[in-house]
C-alpha cells in the first residue's frame, strides 16, 4: 500500500506543479500584452458602392455569383493589404483540378 501512495502523492504533486506553472504563464502572457498593447492585426475597411460595382461588372466565368466573385476579392485585398503590397485583382477564375471536395 506504501507504494500506491507513494505513486499517488507524486501524481499529484506533478499535476499541481504543471497547473500552477500554466496558470502563472497565462498570467505573465495577460500581463505583458497590456504592458507593450497588442495591436489588432485586422483592419476593417468598408468597400465603397462605387468599388462594389466594379468587381460585380467585372466578367463573371460560369457558375460563380458576383457575391462570391465580391467576397473573394475583399478577402484577398484585406490579406495583402496587410503586408503593405499594391496588388489589383484583374480575374477570378475557377482551377480545373481533379481535387476531390
Amino acid at each position: 500500500m506504501g507504494k500506491y501512495l507513494i505513486a499517488l502523492q507524486l501524481a499529484v504533486v506533478g499535476m499541481g506543479t504543471v497547473l500552477i506553472t500554466l496558470y502563472g504563464l497565462s498570467l505573465f502572457i495577460r500581463i505583458n500584452s497590456r504592458v507593450c498593447g497588442v495591436r489588432d492585426s485586422k483592419k476593417s475597411k468598408n468597400i465603397t458602392e462605387k468599388e462594389a460595382d466594379l468587381a460585380a461588372d467585372k466578367v463573371i466565368e460560369e457558375g460563380i455569383s458576383a457575391r462570391k466573385v465580391a467576397a473573394i476579392s475583399a478577402a484577398i485585398y484585406s490579406y495583402l493589404e496587410q503586408d503593405g503590397s499594391n496588388y489589383k485583382i484583374i480575374s477570378i477564375t475557377r482551377n480545373k483540378s481533379n481535387w476531390k471536395r
